[in-house]
């Protein structure tokens, strides 16, 4: 269970609290869950993210960002 805050280039921030998933079932993005593997509870990562060319919104397809996990 992770809160996270995803922050593509040009575009409003999306923030998610106390979001489970599992590491590894492409539930999130990958940049998240390579976040959060290790850490430790109230641990905090940074990574910087690529939202894939397929993303359901076109307006967001290829765009880099930054991706932070809080564990």
């Amino acid at each position: 269970m992770v809160d996270y805050t995803l922050r593509p280039e040009q575009h409003e921030a999306t923030t998610a609290n106390g979001y489970h998933f599992v590491i590894g079932s492409g539930a999130v993005m990958p940049e998240i869950a390579a976040a959060a593997v290790g850490m430790k509870a109230g641990g905090r990562e940074g990574r910087r993210a690529a939202l894939c060319d397929d993303h359901r919104l076109e307006s967001l397809r290829g765009k880099g960002g930054t991706a932070h996990a809080q564990r």
